[in-house]
């Protein structure tokens, strides 16, 4: 008896789901419209390696085993890319990146710790976040203290890659358009 109530139940329970999908949906089904639906937010550029915008920039990398500041906050030291940037062998810079979901969590940390290391002699602070249309959110900390690094230093967190870049006296121009190209 308990076998023939309970098919009875489920077979019942099973029109009303047929008959709300009827009223819900409509009846015949139809094929729904192909409608071209775009995710709101930036596309990942699929060129936008750090190495590719380089060689592209017509620059030379060189591998270092130089410590970097991110490493301060970031514990996985081995997932820290590091290159110095060199034109015709003469050395104008340094990049270094870490990639990964907790990015901007490291960000913060590195500003926050920059913040209190600072010398009196500090020069050309800058701490900006930029939010252009169809393009990535972009934050950046910039600053020249030789006492911490020798040239100018630039934090950028751009997508889910967080970078610190070193850019020698005298070549700034060339690495401004490198760093132009690691925000699109």
């Amino acid at each position: 008896m308990k076998l023939v109530v309970s098919s009875i139940f489920i077979l019942l329970l099973g029109g009303l789901v047929v008959a709300d999908a009827m009223l819900v949906e409509g009846w015949p089904p139809t094929a729904a419209p192909a409608v071209d639906v775009q995710k709101p937010g930036v596309v990942k550029q699929s060129a936008n390696s750090p190495l590719a915008i380089l060689a592209a920039a017509k620059l030379a990398v060189a591998k270092q085993s130089q410590p970097t500041l991110l490493e301060q906050v970031i514990t996985n030291k081995q997932a820290i890319e590091r290159f110095n940037i060199l034109d015709d062998n003469t050395p104008i810079g340094s990049i270094a990146w870490y990639e990964g979901l907790e990015v901007n969590d490291y960000f913060i940390a590195m500003r926050e710790s920059l913040f209190t290391s600072f010398s009196s002699s500090v020069k050309d602070l800058q701490d900006t976040t930029v939010r252009k249309p169809g393009s990535p959110t972009v934050e950046k900390l910039e600053f020249n203290d030789q006492q911490l690094a020798p040239g100018t230093t630039v934090f950028m967190r751009v997508r889910q890659r967080l970078y610190e870049i070193h850019i020698e006296d005298g070549f700034e121009l060339d690495m401004r358009g490198v760093i132009n190209k690691l925000t699109d």
